[in-house]
């Protein structure tokens, strides 16, 4: 059963949130993240996108960034990204592809 964090990340849009608020993510994995270019929710949500929204993939690459990560913390940040995307589609694809300044 998913965590209260895990449905309220899935529930909102990501807007600017810090990666911290992503399920599985506390602050000492959000600063992890920070220092591989991933300080915020939408940039973890289009590196999941780019490997297929695939479950196995997505696990395993958070598992490369976070080593000291437990399969728990991995499983709720997983099931946060997949239904944040499951729940805005539109989003996910403004995410992927962004308005260029000179379209708007």
């Amino acid at each position: 059963m998913p965590s209260k964090k895990v449905k309220k990340f899935a529930s909102e849009p990501a807007g600017n949130k810090h990666v911290s608020e992503i399920g599985g993510i506390g602050e000492k994995f959000g600063k992890q993240l920070e220092e591989e270019d991933y300080e915020y929710a939408k940039d973890l949500l289009i590196e999941f996108m780019r490997l297929g929204e695939t479950e196995h993939r997505f696990k395993r690459f958070l598992g490369k960034l976070l080593p000291r990560a437990n399969t728990k913390h991995i499983q709720d940040c997983y099931e946060s990204v997949a239904g944040w995307c499951d729940n805005y589609p539109k989003e996910k694809y403004l995410l992927l592809y962004p308005k260029h300044e000179s379209e708007e």
